[in-house]
């Protein structure tokens, strides 16, 4: 289980807030951008206009895809796996944060148009 949240904070990349070392809280209270998927739709989007479907659409996956690893994080740190009711929970939210990386790859590659 170690394992599987160092791996999960990893996948995370500094956008679930709880997970943030003290340098990276640092960086984040003084205006600098740590979550590598908020980068990610910023530098796919930046050619788009503010109001963009696309851009927008984009946007509002990234919220889905850092709330969902938010929710993973807390079962994953909460949960007692040796129970079977509790790995399908972890299970449950693992599939769903898989399936917003989905989404948040394909709402990257309409924002580059690929």
């Amino acid at each position: 289980m170690e394992e599987f949240r160092r791996l999960m904070r990893s996948a995370a990349r500094d956008c679930v807030s709880g997970d943030r070392n003290s340098f990276v809280k640092f960086q984040a209270n003084t205006g600098v951008e740590v979550c590598t998927f908020r980068l990610i739709v910023k530098n796919a989007s930046s050619l788009l206009d503010d109001r963009n479907p696309v851009k927008l659409e984009a946007e509002a996956i990234l919220s889905d895809l850092i709330s969902s690893f938010t929710s993973l994080n807390v079962v994953a740190n909460e949960t007692d796996i040796r129970q079977a009711s509790c790995r399908q929970i972890v299970s449950d939210a693992l599939t769903d944060a898989i399936s917003s990386l989905n989404k948040f790859e394909q709402g990257i590659k309409d924002c580059l148009e690929i």
